[in-house]
């Protein structure tokens, strides 16, 4: 079937019409929340009690796909305390692939702070159809793997010393590094990672924990 221009600039007509329209978008979140997994508190909810016998962390979020995480911005609950958790955890996730492909725009999805916004901007460039039909299987999936969990150090005993550390044999970095190596820093990667959410994420954790 030929697509001619008119039916182009058709689309893009009730596309513009449909983004313009807050009811249709709140029907769409309405849809989002009722569909959408929450992380039962029944047995993480004890792990806040007492946080002296080791350190809280998120898990299930390893090994992150950009599809995944935009699954999680787009239908994880915004009004769940560990939202910003999550959140943390996707922008750093974003920051160690340094925004490429995908990443940006899940960078910038997570940068708008009112949903509406952020449905309006997804739907400029994705369908309803697909947030339902394959970011939301996706983010129930990975919702179901998430809790915190504590982490447990492991006790080390102290190793007696033998022998002395340095018996100076070492050689001098000019005697064998190569002249053309750079010893001075690094240039620093772009970060884009949300300040204010960081704070927001440590309140929480002092209300939880304290």
């Amino acid at each position: 079937m030929k697509v001619t221009h008119k039916k182009i600039l058709s689309h893009r007509k009730r596309l513009s019409l449909l983004l313009s329209d807050g009811e249709f978008q709140e029907r769409i979140l309405r849809e989002l929340r009722s569909k959408t997994l929450r992380i039962s508190f029944s047995e993480t909810m004890s792990l806040y009690s007492d946080s002296s016998e080791g350190e809280l962390y998120l898990g299930g979020l390893k090994n992150l796909s950009s599809r995944e995480a935009l699954a999680l911005v787009m239908c994880y609950p915004k009004d769940d305390l560990l939202w910003w958790w999550i959140r943390e955890k996707i922008l750093a996730e974003a920051y160690r692939h340094q925004y490429k492909g995908p990443w940006k725009f899940v960078q910038k999805i997570l940068n708008i702070n009112e949903e509406n916004f952020a449905l309006r901007f997804f739907l400029e460039y994705h369908t309803s159809q697909e947030l339902f039909g394959n970011l939301l299987p996706l983010a129930n999936k990975r919702i179901s793997r998430i809790k915190v969990q504590r982490a447990y150090t492991k006790v080390r005993i102290p190793q007696r010393k033998r022998g002395y550390n340095d018996h100076g044999s070492r050689k001098d970095d000019s005697k064998w590094l190569p002249s053309c190596v750079h010893l001075g820093p690094n240039p620093e990667k772009p970060d884009h990672q949300n300040k204010v959410a960081k704070t927001i994420i440590e309140s929480i954790r002092n209300f939880l924990w304290s």
